[in-house]
C-alpha cells in the first residue's frame, strides 16, 4: 500500500469511524438517565403497574437497567401487599439486522433473550432458560407455591390487536417441578412431585395445536391432545382439549381425601387413566370428566 493511498483510507474511513464512535459515547453519557427513570416509572403507573428502579445507565450500544422490582400483581384474600417481581438486570439495545429491539434480562435466577422486530407482521423471538419457579411470587401462580425450572421458547409472528392471526411456535420445557402447597376455592392442594412438562404448541390457520403435551412424575403422570381456536383476544380462544391423567398409587394413598374424590367424580379407562375434556374458554375453563374414558384414545389409535 502506498502512502498517498494510506493516507486517503485514513481519511475516508478511520475519521469518520473516530468521530461516529466518539459521538455515540458522548451520547450515552450524557443521556438523560434520570429523566428515562422516572418516565417509565410514570408510564407504568398509569398501566396499574409500579417498577422501582436502582439504577439505569449505558452499555455497549445499548441502556442497562439494574435493581428492577415490578409489582405485577393483586394482593391474596387477607394481604395488603403483595412481592414483587425481582429482575436484576435488563438491557435493552437496537437489532439491526432485520431492524427492531435486542432485550437481555436476568430474572428468576435464570436469563431472558427476546429480539422484538416492528414490521406489518410483526416477530418476536424469545429465548429463556433456567428461571425458578421459587422466584416468583405466590400471586403469580394463584397462591400456589412451586419449585422447578423452566425453558421458554417463542417464535412468533403476531398482530397485537387479532390474536387469531398470531402463527408460529411456543415452547416450554418444566424440570424437577414439584407443586408444594396451595389453596383453590377453599380447597388445600397436596404435596404433588409433578417432574417433567413438555409442551410443544403449533399455531398457524387461526388454530393452536399440541405437538407434545405430555408430564412425567413420580405423583402423577399426564397426556394432554387437541387444539385451541384463536381468537381476536386471547381470553376469548376456545379450546378443544382432551386430558388423561393417573395418579400413583403411593400418592393416593398417601391422600385419602383426593382418591375418594377422584373415585366419587371420575371413571378409569382399562389402563387406569382418567379422562376429562377441557372447552369454554382460555378466560373461563370448563372441565368436564368423561363419562366413557378411553373411547376418544381408541378412536385416535
Amino acid at each position: 500500500m502506498t502512502p498517498k493511498l494510506k493516507k486517503r483510507l485514513i481519511h475516508l474511513v478511520a475519521y469518520p469511524a473516530f468521530f461516529m464512535a466518539a459521538f455515540t459515547a458522548l451520547f450515552f453519557v450524557n443521556f438523560p438517565y434520570d429523566a428515562l427513570k422516572e418516565r417509565l416509572v410514570s408510564e407504568a403507573r398509569q398501566k396499574d403497574i409500579e417498577i422501582a428502579i436502582d439504577e439505569i445507565s449505558p452499555t455497549l450500544l445499548g441502556i442497562e437497567a439494574r435493581g428492577l422490582s415490578l409489582h405485577l400483581f393483586k394482593p391474596a384474600e387477607g394481604k395488603s401487599e403483595v412481592e414483587p417481581l425481582r429482575v436484576q438486570s435488563l438491557t435493552v439495545f437496537p437489532h439491526l439486522f432485520p431492524l427492531g429491539v435486542h432485550v437481555r434480562a436476568r430474572l428468576m435466577g435464570g436469563h431472558l433473550d427476546a429480539a422484538y422486530h416492528p414490521s406489518a407482521s410483526q416477530a418476536l423471538k424469545l429465548r429463556a432458560k433456567d428461571l425458578k419457579l421459587s422466584h416468583l411470587p405466590p400471586e403469580a401462580t394463584g397462591n400456589v407455591v412451586m419449585d422447578g425450572t423452566l425453558a421458554l421458547l417463542a417464535d412468533l409472528a403476531f398482530d397485537p390487536q387479532d390474536f387469531a392471526k398470531a402463527e408460529g411456535r411456543l415452547a416450554l420445557l418444566g424440570t424437577q417441578l414439584l407443586l408444594r402447597k396451595g389453596n383453590v376455592q377453599g380447597l388445600t392442594l397436596p404435596r404433588v412431585d409433578m417432574g417433567r412438562l413438555e409442551l410443544d404448541l403449533d399455531l398457524t390457520g387461526g388454530k393452536a395445536r399440541f405437538k407434545t403435551a405430555r408430564l412425567t412424575g413420580v405423583d402423577i403422570v399426564a397426556t394432554m391432545e387437541g387444539e385451541v381456536r384463536q381468537a381476536r383476544k386471547i381470553a376469548l380462544s376456545s379450546p378443544n382439549l382432551t386430558l388423561r391423567f393417573q395418579p400413583a398409587e403411593e400418592f393416593l394413598k398417601r391422600n385419602s381425601l383426593v382418591s375418594a374424590a377422584l373415585g366419587m367424580a371420575m371413571k378409569k379407562d382399562k389402563d387406569g387413566y382418567y379422562e376429562a375434556s377441557i372447552k369454554g374458554t382460555l378466560g373461563k375453563l370448563k372441565l368436564t370428566p368423561n363419562k366413557n374414558p378411553g373411547k376418544a384414545a381408541n378412536k385416535r389409535r
